[in-house]
């Protein structure tokens, strides 16, 4: 008689989830699996924050901030000079909003347009799309490295907002 090669297994429940879930995927890495879930398209991507995530409270405003622009399929979130002080950060912080930014949805187009005190600000977009990509490259004095694309935007966070839209067809 054959043995049978008993598994174990388990269940990872994320209640509530399942009405914005439009597909999950798997990782393994080593000794590590990583979920994939993608979000359907109308659902802004949002992480949980704890004390110990990389961007702490910043990423919880960034995140907060994040708006969905169905047109263009971006999301974009605009952090002000109040925002970094509200959450006691500086412009070191912004990499690490971008991790989580990043990682929150690999898959989605995310622009992230940051009004740091005390320096210039920045612009940060993350994309698979190349022509999305080469849009705000040449819209913007921008540096574009792999899928992101780092720009220099207008004074006015909103403005460049606009800018941004009209650039990916919405306007």
């Amino acid at each position: 008689m054959e043995s049978q090669k008993k598994e174990k297994t388990f269940v990872v429940s994320l209640k509530g989830l399942a009405p914005w879930v439009s597909a999950i995927r798997y990782e393994k890495e080593r000794d590590d699996v990583k979920l994939h879930i993608t979000l359907a398209k109308e659902t802004r991507p949002a992480v949980i924050v704890e004390e110990s995530a990389l961007g702490g409270k910043l990423s919880q405003r960034m995140f907060k901030n994040l708006e969905y622009h169905q047109l263009s399929s971006l999301y974009i979130s605009l952090l002000s000079e109040q925002d970094f002080k509200d959450c006691g950060a500086n412009g070191s912080n912004l990499k690490n909003c971008l991790v989580d930014l990043k990682n929150s949805a690999p898959d989605l187009s995310l622009l992230l347009v940051a009004q740091i005190p005390g320096k210039e600000s920045k612009g940060f977009l993350w994309t698979h799309r190349e022509s999305l990509r080469v849009k705000i490259a040449q819209g913007f004095e921008s540096k574009t490295k792999g899928n992101w694309v780092v720009f220099r935007p207008e004074e006015n966070a909103m403005n460049t907002k606009s800018r941004v839209l009209s650039l990916a067809g919405e306007l």
